[in-house]
């Protein structure tokens, strides 16, 4: 892990996602001397609840998906999408404003980001 320094007090890693068999990025909350155990904890939990969590974005990304490419998915939503990052709160689950980010591999073009209050999507926007 990479510390940003006291101003930003915010760690940079890649981590072991199980879930689709790889890592992805996060942006962790926390000082130097912190013990990070809410963080670890929350990683964990979303990790064990990533079927339901993904479930949940669904209707929102396939949305989002079809104004940033002007068309439907071709192939399974979770075929195409992948997680790349999330922030990781030092807060629990049930009330953390956190972040994801998404790639689809049908549209090199774009990234999906969704915020997150608990396990609710909020609002979903792209970048190019």
């Amino acid at each position: 892990m990479l510390y940003m320094g006291d101003k930003l007090r915010y760690w940079e890693a890649k981590a072991r996602f199980p879930v689709q068999n790889g890592q992805v990025e996060v942006f962790v909350d926390g000082g130097k001397g912190d013990s990070l155990e809410r963080q670890h904890l929350f990683f964990r939990t979303v990790c064990e609840e990533w079927p339901l969590l993904r479930e949940s974005l669904r209707d929102k990304l396939v949305q989002t998906y079809a104004e940033a490419t002007g068309k439907s998915l071709s192939r399974p939503f979770w075929e195409d999408f992948k997680l790349d990052s999330m922030t990781v709160p030092d807060a629990a689950l049930d009330t953390a404003e956190w972040t994801i980010s998404l790639s689809a591999q049908s549209d090199e073009d774009h990234s999906y980001w969704i915020e997150m209050l608990g396990r609710t999507p909020g609002s979903v926007s792209w970048d190019s």
